[in-house]
């Protein structure tokens, strides 16, 4: 009996040392988490056979040692696959950042591309129906001195430079617009536009 009392005294003090268990408090809620399991069935067949051996106290602290090194080794790999599946989340993370960036950037591109295509086409369009802005003329004289030819070959009857005398703040403000729109569309003639 004294031997049991102590293999269980060591037991108790392996789980609680090693583990961080006690029977009053485990995630088990197994108020006799700390005795040892006993399969008494199994040890009458074996004794009725002739094939007991009852374990001594030094295989027995032996095998709880054994049986920590285990769940320590087993925790120790729960980790590992814990910290290499967060770097695997990170990195997923980062592609499929790296992919909307790259999918957001070429969606911008062809954003500017589109409304830089229908201002130019706007301009075209006013220009065909006759009912050019200032701008669009000097955008006209400039395709002229290029080579376009037009229907209607009108173009400025000023100096470009006029066409701002005189104009309110508003005014002012959206031709900026117009011309750094032309800087983006009329790649030909940016020094001018500047």
């Amino acid at each position: 009996m004294a031997q049991q009392v102590s293999v269980k005294k060591v037991r108790k003090e392996i789980f609680e040392k090693e583990l961080g268990y006690k029977d009053e408090s485990n995630p088990f809620g197994d108020q006799k988490l700390t005795e040892k399991f006993t399969w008494k069935k199994k040890n009458e067949y074996l004794q009725a056979a002739g094939l007991y051996r009852p374990s001594s106290k030094d295989q027995d602290v032996s095998k709880m040692e054994s049986k920590v090194r285990e769940i320590h080794q087993v925790k120790k790999r729960r980790d590992e696959r814990e910290v290499e599946r967060s770097l695997l989340e990170a990195q997923r993370q980062d592609h499929d950042k790296e992919m909307h960036d790259e999918e957001y950037g070429e969606w911008l591109t062809k954003e500017e591309k589109f409304h830089l295509d229908n201002a130019k086409a706007r301009t075209q369009l006013r220009i065909e129906q006759g009912r050019e802005r200032p701008l669009d003329l000097v955008a006209k004289s400039l395709g002229i001195a290029g080579g376009e030819e037009f229907e209607e070959m009108t173009i400025l009857d000023k100096p470009p430079h006029q066409l701002f005398v005189n104009l309110t703040l508003d005014e002012a403000e959206e031709v900026m617009d117009e011309i750094s729109t032309f800087c983006r569309i009329d790649k030909d003639h940016l020094d001018f536009w500047k």
